[in-house]
């Protein structure tokens, strides 16, 4: 955005040089990066009045001009023949240096001495249109005198400060915004410029008629009409305006929509209203594959993602993106229809984007215009219309403004600003910074939504529509920080708890399983949080499990990733696939990390962030490692137990044990639960078979996976001290000859039971069927030490115990001691 100092200074009072004002926006986070100058003409560039004029005596296609420059008369030897006796021209005077760096000196022409040049536009680097000169001498207008510095008069030599603004101040896309940014930097008013004009002819309801078929896309439109008009270049101060901002100047019309756009920073179109069908302007969404050559005379393919301004008929333009050449603005329009809208930033930068046409237009809608300002900004244009180009307006305005947007109330508490800004700010100060910012402003008594303290101020702030950035309580605190300044925030240290930087009882307990695992010959892997719903039925979950309610992703990267996980063993199965299918058949992995549960019965924005528990879980398939020490042997169901009891044993968690699990995806007999306090907090089996074979698996695989979230505050990793023993233990073998089918656990624990404190070890040591044994019956045999701490224990306590597990086993499970 290019804002011309002197532009600037009609809008505001500016006490600061171009420098300092730079220095100020940028402060005030309006960052200000370059001050240029446009057309850097010295002093030596004058305006003349032509008093004479002769031909030259050796060239023919040269003329003498005697001219006066209010001081002096100067003979000048000219070639351009635009020129009249009368005419006001600019006088480069020996000296002066034009923009490409050429010095001019008095110099003699074909015999003739020639004092100073007469000047082009293009030759003092002005690229304006003049259609009385062409490539002639520039014509000053008539109000200039002789003798006068055209720096004093023209809009050249002007310092531009070139902004570099954040997405969230389009506001400060134009004139009137920046002023309001100055004014309260520096504690003037913004004065507005005067609107004069007079309507006459027929009421504008009678001549065209508008219809909003997208109020979501169109919020406002507003439109206005013109006719009797002359097209003609706009007058050289406007023109050297819209030069100085960086716009092309074209032609009267269309100079005065992009004079108002930079003034007010509301994007206008102007519309050939002869060439509208039907008289009747449509907005609505383009159909699909309608077409419409723009401006710029391409043949634009639209679809139905596009607003676009349309007659009964056809398109006519791109709705704030690019007008239609079947309506364009030429030399034979005597009628005109002029558009003030205000689109949807979204569905309007996502149209300019797909058809490649960024504009300064398409720039302030994506960014949000201000709906209030059409009114405002259709007045202005055609009150310089009228000025520039006669002609008359018609009687009335037409303005679709189906839903009015209402200023946000906010409230702000003198205690919230001073926390966050680490100093006070007066109630008085606090009022003017806002208001010179264009809010509304009174103080409340009480605050009814957000708590404040009994000696607070809180004011009742009402935010104008030309600041949609500011939504809360905390912008507020933001625009007094940046008016008041930065650099007025004190300096202070950060404040923190030291701590010795030692992990967290959590960390410890996660680190001590991972190091356990891979102790255990187990490699770690990282998978994607992200997994297919589909997995679900491969692993012939039913409908009623919990993993089934899985958050589902809005944007997923890849069909393969739509919803969040909720056991980790899916993507281990799918890693083994991959690496079964590269001949790798010897595989021990596990993951740990978060599975996610949603916390409610939806999820969404309204809703609360998934539940994400710590999860472990295992894969192991093929043969172990062979060494100087052990052959090599398939891993089974034991391997995977034992590894898990090592697990367990590492963590200091004891009091478990296993049970049979409803896993539906595992071997039914080879299967088994963790229970854990009475509830079953993991699972280890064989993957059964169907299940291996919807995940492409050729070769048997077992897996666990533990709720680590249940193990962590269990876990007790600190050692403890155990005394040698100083009494001797006795040891004893047992078998029992019990039905098939009795769980070892069981009597286990009933051993346990009646072993009592003296029970120091026990171990299930054989299981056997065959000879000896009845059918459908087991043998299963344990081994049991026995000590006491105080003392040395006699056969006679031991015999007692072991009675009493005889004859428990026999009367609960049916069990016989085996004697052979």
């Amino acid at each position: 955005m290019k804002v011309p100092y002197n532009w600037l200074r009609e809008y505001v009072e500016i006490p600061l040089t171009p420098e300092e004002l730079a220095e100020c926006l940028t402060m005030a986070g309006i960052e200000v990066g370059a001050v240029s100058t446009f057309a850097p003409l010295g002093e030596l560039f004058v305006a003349a009045r032509i008093e004479k004029l002769s031909p030259h005596p050796q060239a023919p296609n040269l003329q003498l001009v005697k001219v006066f420059s209010g001081a002096a008369y100067h003979d000048i030897v000219c070639g351009a023949w635009n020129i009249k006796v009368g005419d006001m021209v600019p006088l480069a005077l020996p000296g002066a240096v034009l923009p490409g760096g050429e010095e001019i000196r008095k110099a003699e022409i074909k015999g003739v001495l020639s004092g100073g040049m007469l000047c082009s536009a293009g030759e003092m680097g002005l690229k304006i249109t003049r259609e009385e000169e062409e490539d002639g001498i520039l014509i000053l207008e008539h109000d200039s005198k002789p003798g006068e510095k055209l720096v004093d008069f023209l809009f050249i030599n002007e310092p531009v400060l070139e902004l570099e603004l954040t997405p969230n101040r389009g506001d400060c896309l134009s004139m009137l915004g920046v002023a309001r940014e100055v004014a309260a930097l520096t504690g003037n008013s913004v004065t507005l410029p005067d609107i004069s004009f007079q309507e006459k002819g027929r009421p504008i309801e009678e001549l065209v008629t508008i219809e909003l078929r997208e109020p979501e896309l169109c919020y406002r439109y507003t439109a206005r009409m013109m006719e009797g008009f002359r097209i003609a270049p706009s007058p050289l101060h406007m023109q050297l305006r819209l030069l100085a901002a960086g716009v092309r100047a074209i032609y009267n019309l269309v100079d005065v929509t992009n004079y108002v756009m930079w003034e007010t920073g509301f994007p206008m179109h102007a519309f050939d209203y002869d060439c509208i069908e039907g008289k009747k302007i449509i907005v609505r969404r383009a159909a699909p594959g309608e077409t419409l050559v723009t401006l710029d005379g391409v043949n634009r393919v639209l679809d139905e993602e596009m607003l676009v301004i349309a007659d009964e008929h056809r398109p006519v333009g791109m709705a704030g993106v690019m007008g239609g050449e079947n309506t364009e603005i030429t030399a034979a329009t005597h009628r005109l229809f002029l558009e003030a809208a205000c689109f949807n930033p979204v569905n309007n930068r996502g149209t300019a984007r797909k058809l490649n046409l960024p504009s300064e237009a398409s720039l302030r809608y994506e960014k949000g215009v201000d709906p209030e300002m059409a009114v405002f900004a259709q007045n202005r244009a055609v009150s310089l219309m009228q000025e520039t180009a006669g002609g008359e307006i018609c009687r009335g305005l037409l303005d679709i403004y189906p839903r009015q947007q209402h200023r946000p109330q906010l409230k702000l508490r003198s205690g919230r600003v001073k926390e966050m800004l680490g100093y006070a700010v007066e109630k008085g100060e606090m009022e003017k910074i806002l208001q010179r910012l264009g809010m509304h402003v009174q103080e409340q008594g009480r605050f009814d939504r957000v708590e404040a303290a009994p000696h607070d101020a809180v004011l009742d702030v009402g935010v104008p529509s030309f600041r949609p950035d500011i939504k809360g309580e905390i912008d507020l605190i933001e625009e007094i920080a940046r008016i008041k300044g930065y650099d007025q925030i004190p300096a202070t240290l950060p404040k923190g708890v030291i701590t010795s930087g030692r992990l967290s009882p959590q960390r410890q307990v996660l680190r001590q399983v991972k190091d356990t695992l891979t102790a255990c010959g187990i490699q770690e892997i990282i998978t994607f949080s992200f997994m297919h719903p589909r997995y679900f039925d491969d692993l012939e979950l039913p409908p009623e499990d919990e993993r089934r309610q899985a958050v589902k992703l809005q944007n997923p990267l890849t069909e393969e990733q739509e919803i969040l996980r909720t056991t980790l063993l899916p993507n281990l199965l799918r890693l083994m696939q991959y690496n079964f299918n590269r001949q790798v058949e010897d595989q021990f992995i596990f993951e740990l990390g978060k599975v996610y549960y949603p916390d409610g019965a939806e999820y969404g924005y309204a809703k609360r962030l998934p539940r994400e528990p710590v999860a472990l879980s295992l894969a192991l398939s093929g043969k172990t490692a062979q060494n100087w020490q052990a052959t090599s042997q398939d891993v089974d169901f034991y391997t995977l137990k034992g590894i898990l009891e090592t697990l367990l044993q590492s963590l200091g968690i004891k009091n478990y044990h296993w049970e049979k699990t409803r896993e539906t995806f595992l071997h039914p007999h080879q299967a088994a639960g963790l229970i854990l306090d009475g509830r079953e907090i993991g699972y280890m089996g064989t993957l059964h078979v169907p299940v291996q074979e919807k995940f492409s698996l050729r070769q048997k695989v077992f897996v666990a996976e533990l709720n680590m979230e249940t193990l962590l505050p269990l876990a007790d990793l600190v050692p403890r001290y155990r005394a040698l023993p100083r009494y001797p233990a006795i040891r004893r073998d047992i078998a029992f000859i019990v039905p098939a089918g009795t769980a070892a656990a069981s009597l286990i624990e009933e051993i346990r039971k009646a072993g009592g404190s003296l029970l120091e070890s026990l171990h299930l040591f054989d299981v056997y069927s065959g000879n000896q044994v009845p059918a459908g019956h087991v043998s299963l045999a344990f081994a049991l030490t026995f000590r006491h701490l105080e003392r040395t224990l006699k056969d006679e306590d031991t015999d007692a115990i072991m009675a009493e597990i005889e004859m428990n086993m026999g009367n609960k499970y049916g069990a016989v001691l085996r004697k052979i």
